[in-house]
């Protein structure tokens, strides 16, 4: 089992430690993207010329055909000379080959059409890559992440993001340490631990894998995974609204606790500051829900970092209270104030100090707390290295 663990830890760090890569890769996504650019510019500019070149044989040959046959009824007369007749039968096989030519061409554009490339779409995609091109190429002299909106999602054809392409998958992980590991205002472990992180996402489906060790044998398993939590989440934005909802699972391997599940239904909204209100149903063991509401806001301090400062509070119905808390009633339970520091690295990774107070805010269950031997208010610290690629 203890190797299974360190396996985990490593497969978690190592997710963390190649983000660097990307900051090398930068220069090669930007020429990939210059060849595409040219390939769309000569696809926008092949089309319009055949276009153009066919019209305008066609109306030469049109104009001369009208000219002969103009001469023909000017002399009014019933025979024509063999060289013009020629010259007549000669013009309306090309006028009829030019035809059949225009018309074929007419039905590889439609057959384009139908293969998700409509009208302007090339246009719309060249200026898509040139503006992604830009933003990357600025991001990258400055040393910037690049922006996630950079792309302008609308400029591309719905036709063309149904098409095959592969699907993306972006990868983000973390590596945080924390003096305490606090949860909903229980202290699960009153001395250091390590919370590593990854979270894979494609669309607006994510799984994120999270798991907690502590650093000392406070809890009887030194080093050893005590937890180990699966979020599968699927989020969406509704106009200003942003909804999600999924399930988590908690597991605790090396540990006497049983596997427990909640469903979770949230909504959020940056009009209203950051607010947010999530809904949280165990269906495993706790069978009790929890009531989140949280707010937050971001602070930029010149160009260095940005402070993240964010608050929840929770209420819990009777059940959830009485299985986590031992009180019985539904009751507000506990709030959770923090303060989170980011600082970019290359781009592409960012170091976060954290400090954050918890506090347990129901007299009664403050009492219950208090006499099993552990702590309502905690102040507790942390760092995490953040990386995505």
């Amino acid at each position: 089992m203890k190797k299974y663990n360190l396996l985990i830890m490593i497969t978690v760090y190592f997710l963390t430690s190649i983000v660097h890569v990307q900051a090398q890769g930068i220069k090669g996504f930007v020429e990939r993207l210059d060849k595409i650019e040219e390939k769309l510019e000569l696809l926008d500019n092949s089309q319009n010329s055949i276009i153009t070149e066919n019209a305008d044989l066609l109306s030469k040959y049109e104009t001369n055909l009208r000219a002969v046959q103009a001469k023909v009824e000017k002399n009014n007369s019933n025979t024509i000379s063999p060289a013009l007749e020629n010259s007549v039968e000669e013009m309306s096989s090309d006028l009829l080959t030019l035809r059949k030519e225009v018309a074929t061409l007419k039905d590889e554009l439609l057959r384009i059409d139908e293969c998700m490339i409509p009208d302007n779409a090339v246009t719309d995609l060249m200026a898509s890559f040139t503006a992604l091109k830009s933003d990357i190429e600025v991001a990258f002299a400055a040393n910037q992440p690049v922006p996630v909106n950079t792309v302008n999602a609308a400029a591309v054809p719905d036709e063309v993001l149904k098409s095959d392409t592969p699907m993306n998958i972006e990868t983000s992980a973390d590596a945080a340490f924390s003096s305490k590991y606090v949860w909903r205002g229980i202290l699960l472990t009153d001395d250091a631990v390590t919370q590593p992180s990854a979270t894979f996402a494609s669309g607006g489906v994510s799984l994120n894998v999270w798991s907690s060790m502590d650093l000392t044998d406070v809890n009887g398993n030194d080093k050893e995974v005590n937890e180990l939590d699966y979020t599968l989440d699927y989020s969406v934005d509704v106009s200003s609204l942003s909804l999600s909802t999924g399930i988590v699972q908690y597991t605790f391997p090396n540990t006497s606790y049983d596997i427990t599940n909640e469903l979770y239904l949230g909504l959020s909204s940056e009009q209203t500051g950051n607010a947010s209100l999530t809904l949280f149903q165990d269906v495993g063991i706790g069978e009790g829900s929890y009531l989140s509401f949280g707010h937050g806001t971001s602070i930029p301090l010149k160009d260095i970092t940005n402070i993240d400062i964010s608050g929840a509070l929770g209420w819990g119905s009777a059940k959830h209270n009485n299985f986590y808390y031992g009180q019985d009633g539904g009751a507000v339970t506990d709030f959770l104030v923090s303060a989170r520091f980011s600082f970019d690295v290359g781009g592409y990774i960012s170091v976060c100090p954290s400090v954050s107070f918890s506090s347990i805010v129901n007299g009664k269950i403050r009492e219950t707390v208090r006499n099993a031997g552990s702590k309502n208010d905690i102040f507790f610290y942390g760092l995490a290295l953040s990386g995505a690629f």
